[in-house]
């Protein structure tokens, strides 16, 4: 059975791409400072983002939002809640491997790793932004049509 949702989780949900959205564009100015070994604080600050932000995300709108979707949406839903699913996939790997090069920095380091881990943070903020953009556009609609009187009529 798909778990209930809470007035307030959808207000979460929707609270959490705007969060997600800001803190990506400000992360996609800093990273390339990043680049010239600078404010190794950055980084850290990118991958406590991570954490914080995405993975936690992503986990609740696959715990969430997801699976009553895919209970009660059509055909068209059902594939767009497919692609969201392989996006985080796809992105969480990116993610993964930003850490693992992180914990390689964290050994040695390398003004090449600085730079590799800029990129990768770039191109994981490039991804998520695109990702946060097509669920605002079409995911938002579906919870609101997925879950009735969840959300104060007009607002997210």
């Amino acid at each position: 059975m798909t778990q209930q949702i809470k007035p307030d989780a959808l207000t979460r949900m929707m609270t959490e791409h705007g969060q997600i959205t800001e803190k990506a564009a400000f992360f996609r100015q800093a990273l390339p400072v990043i680049k010239m070994g600078k404010n190794h604080d950055q980084i850290n600050s990118f991958a406590a983002f991570l954490n914080e932000f995405i993975v936690s995300h992503f986990k609740y709108e696959e715990d969430a939002i997801f699976p009553r979707i895919l209970e009660r949406g059509d055909g068209q839903d059902i594939d767009f809640i497919r692609s969201l699913k392989a996006d985080h996939v796809r992105i969480l790997a990116l993610v993964e491997d930003f850490f693992v090069k992180l914990d390689e920095l964290l050994v040695q380091e390398n003004p090449s790793l600085i730079e590799s881990l800029s990129a990768k943070g770039v191109e994981i903020v490039t991804q998520t932004l695109q990702h946060a953009q097509t669920e605002d556009e079409r995911l938002i609609p579906l919870v609101r049509i997925h879950f009735p009187g969840t959300m104060t009529s007009g607002t997210p």
